[in-house]
């Protein structure tokens, strides 16, 4: 190292639906995806973070392009440091994404990352990230909470968003050279500043497997700008609507000690996600030593803080604003078109059709739904099934370039419902 917000209610009547309808258009809403960010939880395996850091850390050997290598040590002027970097290509390559190397002007080394680029704002970014180099500077230089744990939730966010379509840019960077005064991330957050890139959050994740007193807790690190202390807010909304046992404790400290730092300098706001590491509250005694291996991280804490990571990145890639509906209601035949024009389809359940009728897609726009009273799963399974359809009033939805951006049981559900005439 060195608002998701899915509003229920319960509408009784066309002119109640219209009502709460213009009362929430009339709010700045934003279609938090919790449906999405829950699906990408349910995918978080847990195996795979091991991995991600044993092969790392050197605990156990890796194939990498057609050879078998132990990475005894990721520290500059070491091989393990151009293995590991090669090992990050080759993971980034098998989930279908396009790794770019970024070389360190004057150092002989590089940064590796990849994108995901977003369906609606391709020029607004979010990225994860982490740093892959290790200390203490010799050839058994495990560095395994510093920061292969990292590596590994910036890796398996990589592993699951590569199979979805985002409305943001998504960057998943892995910096080097970030021991010896966060080279590798001024590097690249000189170089997006030199292109105008317009990043709306840095997370960077460093050091997240040591919990010895078991109390859960993870620091982050903000330089108190509101923009990076929202980023604080949205980690503590994403524990506790997710249940997850952590809880925070927000350091405003505006020091280089890791690569949110590089961003703060250009402009950018950034936060790191680390262990209780101010003032040396949890301190990880192997800090920087050979003994900073994989069988003394603290699995659980490392899981949670790791799912922590992703879910925020999820959150902010998936929380497209709502466009407000056009003044007046559409009527006639051709209420979808008239909807589709101010970016909003109001819809209605087919109560009595045993065969509801399917919404056409290929619509393009935005991407979210948002069921104003709550959905029992057994209505998914009537509706697989072609029968009536119970427990629901209306549903607002957003639906994306590619067709409904929600890719779960939300989708079958509004593809059966037919369009309300008024």
């Amino acid at each position: 190292m060195q608002n998701v917000q899915v509003v229920h209610r319960q509408v009784r009547s066309f002119f109640a639906k219209m009502a709460l309808s213009f009362f929430i258009l009339s709010l700045p809403l934003y279609a938090a995806p919790r449906r999405i960010v829950q699906q990408i939880i349910s995918q978080i395996d847990t195996g795979q973070l091991n991995n991600y850091v044993r092969e790392l850390s050197g605990e156990v050997p890796v194939c990498i392009n057609g050879a078998t290598y132990t990475i005894s040590s990721r520290s500059i002027g070491f091989s393990g440091n151009t293995l590991a970097l090669e090992y990050i290509k080759m993971k980034l390559t098998e989930f279908g994404l396009s790794p770019v190397e970024q070389d360190i002007g004057g150092t002989g080394v590089q940064n590796i990352y990849a994108e995901i680029i977003g369906t609606q704002f391709p020029e607004q970014r979010y990225i994860l990230c982490a740093h892959f180099d290790s200390r203490p500077n010799a050839d058994a230089s495990p560095g395994a909470d510093d920061n292969a744990s990292g590596v590994a939730a910036t890796l398996e966010a990589a592993r699951i968003l590569s199979r979805y379509e985002l409305p943001y840019t998504v960057v998943f960077g892995f910096w080097n050279y970030e021991e010896y005064g966060a080279v590798g991330s001024q590097a690249y957050a000189a170089m997006a500043k030199a292109r105008n890139h317009q990043i709306l959050a840095i997370i960077n994740v460093d050091m997240i497997g040591w919990d010895s007193n078991s109390d859960g807790r993870y620091n982050v690190y903000t330089n108190g700008a509101a923009e990076s202390d929202a980023i604080c807010i949205r980690f503590n909304q994403v524990v506790e609507d997710y249940q997850l046992n952590l809880n925070q404790l927000m350091v405003t400290n505006i020091g280089n000690c890791s690569d949110h730092y590089s961003f703060w300098q250009h402009g950018y706001p950034a936060v790191m996600l680390i262990e209780d590491y101010n003032q040396h509250a949890d301190f990880n005694p192997y800090y920087h030593t050979r003994g900073d291996q994989f069988a003394m991280m603290h699995l659980d804490y490392f899981h949670n803080l790791s799912t922590l990571a992703i879910a925020t990145l999820t959150e902010f890639a998936t929380d497209v604003p709502s466009r407000p509906l056009a003044e007046g209601w559409p009527g006639g035949n051709n209420h979808l078109a008239t909807l589709y024009e101010s970016g909003l389809f109001l819809m209605n359940a087919c109560w009595g059709q045993t065969e509801p009728a399917r919404v056409k897609a290929g619509i393009q726009g935005g991407g979210q739904a948002i069921a104003f009273r709550p959905i029992a799963e057994a209505v998914y399974t009537d509706v697989r099934g072609g029968g009536l359809v119970h427990g629901l009033d209306v549903v607002a939805v957003f639906p994306s370039r590619s067709g409904y951006f929600l890719s779960d049981p939300v989708e079958l559900l509004i593809k059966s419902f037919k369009s309300q005439r008024y």
